[in-house]
């Protein structure tokens, strides 16, 4: 479990050096209803009635700004 405030996020580098932006979940602001699971499955998960991100570098398998604009309480961006 996060502290509060917290936002949960995992930064990786593409191989080829370019940094990319990757989706964060604010904690405080989610409300852990999985949308963005059911959008982006090997992206986010849900962990404690709260959506974590799992896989940052796996927005080509998924549309992650689709999960960005259809959270109900904007808890995601991408950074």
């Amino acid at each position: 479990m996060t502290p509060a405030g917290r936002i949960e996020t995992l930064y990786e580098s593409r191989k080829d050096g370019i940094n990319m932006a990757t989706p964060t979940v604010d904690m405080d602001l989610c409300i852990g209803c999985g949308l963005c699971v059911e959008l982006c499955p090997k992206v986010y998960e849900l962990r404690d009635d709260k959506a974590w991100v799992i896989g940052p570098n796996a927005c080509d398998t998924c549309d992650c700004q689709q999960s960005v604009d259809s959270c109900p309480v904007t808890a995601i961006t991408m950074e």
